[in-house]
């Protein structure tokens, strides 16, 4: 008996030694995770700004038209759990193997604690997060740029035939798009490695490539200056000159950048800062002059502007809200319900309707009954993860992007824009 008894407490002690030693191994300095990524992506890596501080490293292999598999690892462990899989489930899947926030190469604010009913919906947010992007247009030559961010590639399609002329491939990710009519010149935002690059639109040859920082998005035109302006990295906007591609000013930011706006009858831009929870206002000193917190409001992708009106529209996330923003005194006035995962919202002013386009599946159609009363009037059934779309007042139409999905081919969808009789 008082040799089993050795026994045991030799064991519960080297027990005690391997979990001490565990605990001390574990308890080192933190690893940056730039050093990380150096030591451990791959070709294949790619990643996803999901909001709330989480970016979500995954690895993509397999054909792009093929049904998607979405490969999930279990705790402690890491996209590589799938190693052994990938050569076999890629000849007929196209794969997606993610890391979990706090595991492998996904960053996470270190506050983040990531709870089984949440999983579901982080998988669903990264699905979504895959697929087509941002569009330009040129209404004279009915031409559609359409950023392909999937496939590395921006597609062109002749809008009087309804099919693809051109695809423009090799890029990095290209997410915010802008025709320049006057100098038939497409200048596209790359998010993978940060640049600007510009296309001549007669005959797609790159004119020039400029590199401006990481994750380079939303390109806007200001026609009061002449300029391009470009959001990207942890927080700005690049001030460019598009006739010499240089850039001239860099406008500081609490935060990535998502959807901006600019006014025409004044130098005054509203920016989306969900990483900081508000609205940045921009001055024409090119300085933030004010920010308007979001409140309770969460992830603030999307955003329209009634100039007339002195109205801001912004589309949030979490939860799924338009909410209306008096751009005066910059207090909220408004807000109504809309479809979740929003990601695009447009206001028709011929109309009086703000268009809201959202992943979940949906386009949601709010009427502005005065400056401060809005009323949802229709909800449109569209597809799974189509919350990308570009409203052409021109042309009456918006134009939505349906991502591939399994059971789901890429398509670009047009609806008609019907006005209302008798309105003025």
């Amino acid at each position: 008996m008082k040799l089993v008894l050795r026994v045991l407490a030799v064991l519960v002690l080297l027990v005690i030694v391997a979990a001490f030693g565990a605990y001390l191994a574990l308890r080192g300095p933190t690893i940056p995770y730039a050093e990380l990524e150096a030591r451990w992506a791959t070709p294949a890596s790619h990643y996803a700004d999901l909001g709330d501080g989480i970016r979500v490293h995954y690895r993509e292999d397999g054909p792009k038209d093929a049904p998607v598999l979405i490969l999930v690892h279990g705790f402690g462990d890491s996209h590589f759990t799938w190693e052994g899989w990938t050569p076999v489930l890629s000849q007929h899947y196209r794969l997606i193997a993610l890391d979990l926030p706090g595991h492998g190469l996904t960053e996470a604010p270190a506050s983040y604690v990531l709870r089984a009913a949440d999983l579901a919906e982080l998988v669903v947010r990264l699905a979504k997060n895959i697929g087509i992007d941002h569009f330009s247009i040129d209404v004279k030559g009915q031409r559609l740029f359409v950023a392909a961010l999937g496939n590395n590639s921006v597609e062109v399609i002749d809008l009087s035939q309804g099919k693809r002329i051109h695809s423009i491939t090799g890029l990095k990710e290209p997410q915010g798009l802008l025709y320049a009519s006057d100098l038939n010149q497409l200048f596209v935002a790359n998010g993978e490695d940060g640049t600007l690059r510009v296309f001549d639109t007669k005959s797609f040859a790159l004119i020039t490539s400029l590199k401006l920082g990481t994750d380079a998005d939303n390109v806007r035109f200001d026609s009061g200056t002449g300029r391009v302006l470009v959001g990207y990295g942890e927080g700005a906007l690049g001030v460019v000159d598009p006739r010499t591609q240089k850039l001239l000013a860099t406008i500081k930011l609490a935060g990535h950048p998502e959807s901006f706006q600019l006014e025409k009858s004044r130098p005054r831009i509203y920016v989306n800062v969900p990483d900081a929870n508000h609205i940045a206002v921009i001055d024409t000193k090119q300085t933030v002059a004010a920010t308007w917190s979001t409140g309770e409001l969460r992830s603030n992708f999307p955003m329209a502007l009634d100039e007339p009106h002195h109205r801001l529209f912004v589309g949030f996330r979490k939860p799924a809200r338009l909410a209306v923003f008096d751009t005066e005194s910059g207090k909220q006035i408004a807000m109504v319900n809309c479809s979740g995962d929003t990601d695009d919202v447009f206001y028709d002013q011929e109309n009086g309707r703000v268009y809201v386009s959202a992943g979940e599946g949906f386009i949601d159609v709010i009427k502005q009954m005065d400056a401060d009363h809005y009323q949802p009037i229709s909800k449109m059934p569209t597809a799974a993860g189509a919350r990308t779309s570009f409203f052409v007042p021109e042309l009456h139409r918006l134009f939505l992007a349906v991502p591939s999905r399994a059971r789901q081919e890429p398509a670009i969808r047009v609806y008609e824009v019907i006005g209302e009789p008798g309105r003025k």
